[in-house]
């Protein structure tokens, strides 16, 4: 997965242009130096043919290590539903994050889903 940069740089901006892309956004504050383990999210059905569903992460503060790269304020990644993954954070201050999770529907059926441990 590439890593992404933009000026995105609020949950605002987050929400707002997740609507067009039929995310649902949330802020996530993670304590310094937290380890998310090993984890996917279950694979969805998918609306359009744009791409995959899952989740985008953009970081808002602090820094998150994922694939052995460094991502500041405003990078983002997408990483798709049914993709295992883990990240990191760093540093002495709290990380947040806006996570969008979704992809191609706006549909009341598609929500955030809790981690499956793989």
């Amino acid at each position: 997965m590439d890593k992404g940069t933009s000026t995105l740089r609020s949950f605002a901006d987050a929400a707002y242009l997740g609507q067009f892309w039929g995310l649902k956004f949330h802020v996530t504050k993670f304590p310094p130096n937290t380890v998310v383990h090993a984890h996917k999210h279950p694979e969805i059905p998918f609306f359009h043919e744009e791409g995959p569903a899952g989740g985008l992460r953009i970081v808002i503060t602090g820094k998150i290590i994922f694939e052995g790269k460094e991502f500041l304020p405003g990078d983002w990644f997408f990483v798709p539903n049914g993709t295992p993954y883990s990240f990191k954070t760093y540093g002495e201050g709290e990380t947040s994050e806006a996570y969008g999770y979704g992809g191609g529907s706006c549909k009341p059926a598609v929500r955030f889903s809790p981690p499956i441990a793989v």
